[in-house]
């Protein structure tokens, strides 16, 4: 019996062979925001397993830090291995107008499109 991943067999069944699934985060706040709460560290730590079992996974999210900003490159860059892509955040809590053109590019690139946080600007 084979022990292959669920992302494995998925890969296999449904894209062209040699393709791995393409994966868009789109969600208001990343860490290293942890003071944003739960949802934050839980999405992290999803992507995290995820991108073990060979998913090709991008975040697109705000600088958002709550009150604050994160103190982040703008345009891409990677945490803890992930592509992220830190859309300056205008007002809060989580508002960036760049954010719109920037998601349509990016879930064209997308196999799936996971939206985190529906209540929030960003992913509307």
């Amino acid at each position: 019996m084979s022990h292959r991943s669920g992302a494995a067999l998925l890969n296999e069944a449904v894209l062209p062979r040699g393709d791995r699934l393409r994966l868009l985060q789109a969600t208001p706040g990343y860490a290293p925001a942890y003071e944003l709460g739960g949802p934050t560290q839980s999405l992290e730590g999803l992507d995290d397993h995820l991108a073990r079992l060979g998913v090709d996974i991008r975040v697109l999210t705000t600088n958002s830090a709550g009150h604050g900003h994160l103190g982040v490159p703008a345009g891409w860059t990677t945490w803890r291995g992930i592509p992220v892509r830190y859309v300056r955040r205008w007002a809060r809590p989580d508002v960036a107008p760049a954010y719109l053109p920037i998601a349509f590019v990016e879930a064209r690139r997308a196999h799936v499109v996971h939206i985190n946080a529906v209540f929030s600007v960003a992913s509307v």
